[in-house]
C-alpha cells in the first residue's frame, strides 16, 4: 500500500507540474535560399485588408515587377 501511494503522489506531481515540451526543433531557412526561391521581395504597406485578399501599397521592390498597389 505504501509504494501504490508512493507511486499515486509521483504521477500526481508529474500531472500537476508539467515541464515544457516541444514537438519538434527546425533550423531556421538560409537567407540566401530564401532570396532564391522566393517569387517577390518588396517593401511597402496594408491598405486593404479583408479574409480573402490582402491590398498592398508597394514602396520598393527588390524581386518582382509591382506597380501601385498589389492584390
Amino acid at each position: 500500500m505504501k509504494y501504490i501511494s508512493l507511486l499515486l503522489a509521483f504521477v500526481g506531481v508529474l500531472v500537476l507540474y508539467p515541464g515544457k515540451a516541444a514537438a519538434c526543433f527546425c533550423w531556421p531557412p538560409d537567407f540566401s535560399q530564401s532570396i532564391m526561391s522566393a517569387k517577390a521581395i518588396f517593401s511597402g504597406k496594408i491598405v486593404e485588408k479583408s479574409s480573402e485578399e490582402v491590398v498592398f501599397e508597394i514602396d520598393g521592390v527588390w524581386k518582382g515587377k509591382f506597380k501601385g498597389k498589389f492584390r
